[in-house]
């Protein structure tokens, strides 16, 4: 996973993308955040988990109609190990294989005991 992230932030970021993010966002606390439709693929994802996940702790996260596939759900899914905080996830509409399927599973699976 280390390996995938560094390839990842190594790689060109959508500059576009960024600030996306960063206008879908306000300064107070969100426990609901939608960044649906925004066209974000594998290389935003570390961005959306350190301002929603780890910095936020948001209790509902959207993230429907974009580009991310099953590496940038692993990204994702890696995070989530341990999180108890996270309790809507929503992924539609991506490119997401069964192995992102999987990997969110597990980490559900695991966090739920």
């Amino acid at each position: 996973i280390k390996e995938i992230r560094q390839q990842l932030q190594e790689g060109k970021r959508n500059i576009s993308s960024l600030r996306k993010i960063n206008s879908t966002w306000t300064k107070k606390k969100r426990l609901k955040v939608s960044l649906q439709e925004k066209e974000l693929t594998d290389r935003d994802m570390e961005i959306i988990i350190n301002k929603c996940v780890n910095d936020e702790q948001c209790k509902e996260l959207y993230l429907g109609l974009n580009k991310f596939t099953s590496i940038g759900v692993l990204i994702l899914a890696d995070t989530l190990n341990n999180n108890q905080q996270l309790e809507s996830l929503s992924l539609y509409d991506n490119q997401v294989c069964n192995n992102g399927v999987y990997f969110l599973a597990k980490v559900f699976r695991t966090n739920a005991q």
